[in-house]
């Protein structure tokens, strides 16, 4: 019974590294000779703590960031499913991209709850300045009619458009041009943290998926999401 236990053991470790060796499994292999599987067990330690280190390595390489997503009125619901996982809920299909962005001629209200009216260029990239402590800030912006809020990631080129004076209006600051749209977005894979700032981990999965699909509702999800250090 012992000398069968540790056959299977070797197998089963010997198996392992060839899955994370190449990338496939091959469970058509043949039997193991006595030479093969004595190579085995000394090999088997070394080989095992190989594995781990490359994983290590592949890990270290990512960090988790969390991002403020922004949704207006949507009559259709988010357009997210949502799937149980260990980590948590987690989003597995994204049907439609329904969250606030940001545009061109945007008027800046705020960001980060610090008032942007009747500031100037100068002071709105003081606080800019500020955020890169963060990565992400939360605007306040006004739209023709519309007051809504958007979350801006940083990446490493910063937040992905300039800003200037108001050619209409002296007191507002609005965006120039947009380089490259960072503005918060939903990804599958992304763990949800929280909606309208309440503990998703305490919300039973269905329960939350409706709160998604439920229309007409203004929707504040904050994310997390392994991504490359920077």
């Amino acid at each position: 019974r012992r000398f069968n236990f540790q056959v299977s053991t070797v197998m089963a470790d010997s198996a392992y590294r060839r899955e994370s060796g190449d990338g496939s499994f091959d469970g058509a292999s043949k039997p193991m000779s006595i030479f093969d599987l004595f190579c085995s067990i000394c090999c088997c330690k070394t080989a095992s703590s190989k594995t781990e280190i490359l994983l290590q390595e592949n890990v270290g390489n990512l960090e988790r960031k969390q991002y403020t997503v922004m949704f207006g009125q949507c009559p259709k619901g988010l357009g997210i499913r949502i799937e149980s996982a260990l980590q948590g809920p987690c989003v597995s299909r994204v049907a439609g991209q329904r969250w606030n962005k940001l545009g061109e001629n945007d008027k800046i209200l705020s960001i980060n709850n610090e008032n942007c009216v009747d500031c100037s260029p100068e002071v709105v990239q003081f606080l800019f300045m500020n955020l890169y402590e963060t990565n992400e800030g939360i605007f306040e912006l006004e739209r023709g009619v519309e007051t809504f809020k958007v979350g801006i990631r940083r990446e490493k080129g910063g937040f992905g458009f300039d800003f200037k004076k108001s050619s209409e209006n002296s007191n507002y600051v609005v965006c120039n041009a947009i380089h490259t749209q960072q503005s918060n977005d939903v990804q599958i894979g992304d763990k949800i943290l929280s909606i309208n700032d309440i503990d998703a981990g305490m919300i039973n999965i269905d329960d939350l998926q409706s709160m998604l699909d439920t229309p007409g509702n203004k929707t504040k999800l904050v994310i997390e999401r392994c991504v490359q250090c920077d």
